[in-house]
């Protein structure tokens, strides 16, 4: 059973410049090219996330916080899943382009939801 403390943490560099991937989790054609198979994206406080894969997966969110080429917050909730988590992006300059430093949590305790 699954605890609301419990964090995926990861800290990647990436070798592009902040504007590219800040772009890459707030614009829908950016997505596609290395997340999911079509998304839409509403990058503003309040704006909606959809994201599809072709096996049928689909999440959906909404944009909770933005700061141009340096966060990212959303809600997610994918399907079947028991409940919404948060996604945090932080995103800093690097030697070779971005660190980014992004936490998903919120995880709560249930059994997946019942495909109907």
């Amino acid at each position: 059973m699954a605890d609301k403390s419990e964090k995926v943490k990861l800290e990647q560099a990436i070798q592009a410049p902040l504007q590219e991937v800040y772009s890459a989790f707030t614009n829908a054609t950016a997505l596609c090219e290395w997340l999911c198979t079509s998304a839409q994206a509403d990058s503003v406080p309040g704006g909606r996330l959809y994201l599809y894969w072709d096996g049928g997966y689909y999440a959906s969110g909404e944009y909770i916080s933005l700061t141009p080429d340096e966060k990212v917050s959303f809600s997610w909730r994918g399907r079947d899943e028991p409940g919404s988590t948060r996604v945090r992006i932080n995103l800093k300059p690097a030697e070779d382009g971005t660190l980014l430093s992004l936490v998903h949590d919120g995880f709560g305790s249930g059994k997946p939801k019942e495909a109907s």
